[in-house]
């Protein structure tokens, strides 16, 4: 019950409005936008990366598209992940479009990049996506403490931490072996350094 509790709590589908809330907190340049901008920004990026997904997700149970929410077979995964990809791709095209710091719009298009990759990956192996999104939160917040200087160093010991527990929940869970967790949260991390790091 505790796993399947904590898969629900860091859901990839979470990481994008955290990594959001996390930097509007941050002590850098991002926390000190105008509320307004914050609103806006805050608002597209729940709306698209969370709400509307979430939304889906019952549909694909409903129309026998997947056994249960778990989404546990791969082929079950293709077309969620490719409609995540492309609410991903509109979040970042509108708030691409605004002013913003580059660490934002970074951390949007790695989002965006890494969910693309996963769909990719998802063709040939089951990686674990989430996974995946808690190693983009982390790599987020380890460039944010190196690009910004910001002293979130607290945030990023618990992100390790949750790191372990989803690792070992999924695990625990039956949903992934250990090369499927080691494998979704490299390519989380290192795809969102290297796009917060061209911002």
């Amino acid at each position: 019950m505790l796993a399947k509790t904590f898969s629900f709590l860091l859901h990839p589908l979470f990481m994008p409005t955290y990594g959001i809330l996390i930097m509007f907190q941050a002590g850098s340049v991002a926390a000190l936008l105008p509320w307004e901008v914050k609103q806006y920004v805050l608002m597209v990026v729940v709306a698209n990366t969370l709400v509307l997904p979430m939304l889906l997700l019952p549909i694909f149970v409903k129309r026998k598209m997947a056994k249960d929410y778990s989404f546990s077979d791969r082929k079950e995964r293709v077309l969620p992940l490719l409609i995540t990809f492309v609410l991903y791709a509109i979040t970042f095209y509108f708030i691409g479009g605004i002013s913003l710091p580059g660490v934002i719009k970074g951390f949007l298009m790695g989002s965006t990049i890494a969910v693309l990759l996963t769909f990719a990956l998802n063709f040939f192996w089951k990686v674990s996506i989430h996974m995946v999104g808690i190693g983009g939160l982390v790599g987020m917040i380890i460039l944010v403490i190196l690009k910004l200087l910001s002293s979130i160093v607290g945030f990023l010991l618990v992100g390790f931490l949750f790191s372990g527990v989803i690792g070992t929940s999924r695990l625990y869970l039956g949903e992934h072996n250990i090369k499927q967790i080691a494998g979704g949260y490299a390519l989380g991390m290192v795809t969102m350094i290297c796009a917060i790091y061209l911002f």
